[in-house]
């Protein structure tokens, strides 16, 4: 049973005091485009002592004692799910992002969260250097959840050599909740959830094993998830492209998947990391540049000796 009539979607913002201003400012533009008029938005902190730090604010979740684990730096994905349980029967729909996020435009939210589970359809794109990025035991670690099922190999032969994160606007529906926490036994696996056990990867999964959610190629190829934050000249999108409407992708990203439903920005504190990319690949260039100018001046060496 739905509890809240008015407001049928929910954000879940895990946050701490380092990345305070970012979370301030996704708040600021939550209402700056009257986001706050057609959904709620929710902050998870890790204790009492960070929500106090941060301020007042009215939609806190707060991790209880038996949640705090750091052990296996998993703490971002158990505020997520701890959230997504806290909050399980009051809202329709459940959106997970970062607080490095900002909205842009306003959107209706409930029609574009509908529109995911009717069409059920996963994107996702092939990344170069599979193997040696980390991805591909990202992937095998969230599959583990599933190993137990009958029809388990269906998560290979669908998504093949794809990948799925940040391709995909992190929605979670109330209805399916209750199942998916008993399927991956989260009441115990909580415990153990480290930094590789991506939330939304692992509930991708769910959808495609216990929905039957296909997954769908974007034709593009990058060094990381195509709404992810890629520098000039590390992502390939062939003029066969499929159009597919982003709803959220990395400001790095915006001009290449902007349209009418992208209304999140992501990974704003991997600016930097951009720059660093750009300036690697021009001293790169300079390298290449001067050990040709460096061959030409031996041959011409060469030939008055």
């Amino acid at each position: 049973m739905i509890l809240n009539k008015i407001k049928k979607i929910a954000f879940i913002i895990p946050t701490y005091p380092r990345d305070y201003n970012y979370a301030r400012n996704l708040l600021k533009t939550f209402k700056k485009y009257s986001l706050d008029k057609q959904s709620d938005l929710f902050f998870v902190f890790t204790d009492e002592s960070e929500a106090t730090l941060f301020g007042k604010y009215k939609n806190k979740i707060i991790l209880d004692k038996e949640s705090r684990i750091f052990t296996n730096h998993g703490i971002i994905n158990i505020k997520k799910f701890y959230a997504l349980k806290h909050l399980q029967n009051k809202y329709e729909y459940f959106i997970v992002i970062d607080s490095e996020s900002e909205f842009i435009r306003n959107v209706d939210i409930y029609s574009i969260c509908e529109e995911i589970y009717n069409k059920k359809e996963l994107y996702g794109n092939t990344v170069w250097g599979f193997e040696y990025t980390g991805i591909d035991f990202i992937r095998n670690r969230c599959k583990s959840y599933f190993q137990q099922h009958p029809q388990y190999a269906k998560l290979f032969e669908r998504e093949k050599n794809l990948y799925l994160w940040f391709s995909n606007l992190p929605v979670y529906k109330s209805e399916y909740l209750s199942e998916f926490f008993s399927v991956i036994n989260y009441d115990e696996n909580f415990k153990l959830l480290n930094n590789f056990d991506f939330d939304h990867y692992i509930y991708m999964y769910y959808l495609i094993l216990y929905h039957d959610f296909n997954v769908i190629d974007l034709k593009m190829h990058g060094y990381l998830g195509a709404g992810e934050s890629m520098p000039e000249g590390y992502c390939f999108v062939p003029g066969t492209e499929l159009k597919h409407n982003f709803n959220m992708c990395a400001k790095q990203s915006r001009d290449l998947w902007d349209n009418d439903s992208l209304f999140i920005l992501i990974q704003l504190d991997r600016i930097l990391t951009r720059l660093f990319w750009i300036l690697g690949g021009t001293v790169n260039n300079l390298e290449i540049k001067l050990n040709k100018l460096e061959e030409e001046l031996n041959k011409i060496k060469n030939k008055w000796y």
